[in-house]
């Protein structure tokens, strides 16, 4: 599988989904990356992303309190038929 492999996600809908649908993906547990130096968050997108649609990426900081974007994350309407690689400093 491309882009697969032991640290590896995939969250892939079959079929279409409607305007204002939600599809989330989150881990099972907290990540502490206190101590590392200029953590990086690496993901794909290949696909279609409708009207008022959007991907982003969001953190939280409080114990899953608020999660706000993390800046740099959001890809708005657009399609995008092969694999893009995206990167940004959490």
């Amino acid at each position: 599988m491309a882009h697969g492999g032991t640290w590896s996600a995939e969250s892939t809908p079959s079929g279409y989904l409607p305007g204002y649908t939600e599809h989330n993906m989150e881990l099972a547990g907290s990540l502490d990356l206190s101590s590392t130096t200029d953590p990086q968050l690496t993901y794909w997108i290949r696909g279609g992303i409708g009207y008022r649609g959007s991907f982003r990426a969001q953190v939280s900081t409080d114990g899953g309190v608020t999660w706000p974007d993390v800046p740099g994350t959001v890809v708005g309407e657009s399609s995008i038929p092969d694999w893009r690689r995206y990167q940004v400093s959490l």
